[in-house]
């Protein structure tokens, strides 16, 4: 018997909403090609036991909606199996493509962080929205509204 050292798999998934199903999961991207190709599939990569680090330490997961202004709501998604990590982008990617307009034409991101508590979670959040801005990735509401064709 083969023991892996690894911190990830690919499993192979196919079909859309009430058909999809998982085929197979493997340790070697190349087997799940190898069966994807075979079942017409897509090979998605995972990770091992995602979450459990953070858990052990006491963190839970809260989705902020922070606005471009710096104001915040935030949910705790604790017992949201939703919001649990399972695929690899990483959350950075992830705030950045959540950048978009809501009510009242004002702009805000949608990460969903690891955090001790709600407070936690908003500093958290406001980090990455001040990157966001500083490295020009967050557009002023107006130049979103105008790109968006808002």
């Amino acid at each position: 018997m083969k023991m892996y050292l690894m911190d990830k798999v690919w499993a192979v998934e196919e079909g859309e909403y009430s058909d999809y199903h998982i085929v197979g999961v493997f340790s070697t991207k190349e087997n799940a090609q190898i069966v994807a190709d075979l079942f017409n599939g897509s090979v998605v990569e995972w990770p091992l036991d995602p979450g459990i680090e953070e858990l052990n330490a006491g963190l839970q997961r809260f989705q902020v909606f922070m606005y471009r202004d710096g104001s915040a709501e935030v949910e705790s998604l604790q017992r949201s199996s939703y919001a649990f990590p399972v695929k690899s982008e990483s959350e950075q990617n992830q705030v950045i493509r959540s950048i978009r307009l809501q009510k009242g034409n004002k702009s805000w991101i949608v990460p969903i962080v690891w955090a001790k508590d709600k407070k936690h979670a908003v500093k958290i959040a406001n980090e990455r929205r001040v990157q966001l801005i500083a490295h020009g990735k967050w557009p002023e509401d107006e130049k979103l509204k105008e790109r968006l064709g808002k």
